[in-house]
């Protein structure tokens, strides 16, 4: 049981070392998936439909 349990602390501790890494708050593999979104926004046209209302 207690190898486990040090399996387990050193992946947390491989985690946490990872982390303190990260420059921004948020992770790596969600900050790439917002620059794509930012990219496509780029495209994007509003159209009116009638009243305050944007589709």
């Amino acid at each position: 049981m207690e190898e486990y349990r040090r399996k387990i602390m050193r992946r947390i501790q491989k985690r946490h070392d990872h982390c303190i890494k990260w420059e921004t708050i948020l992770p790596h593999v969600i900050h790439k998936r917002l620059r794509v979104f930012k990219k496509e926004a780029r495209h994007i046209i509003s159209i009116c439909a009638g009243e305050d209302v944007l589709k």
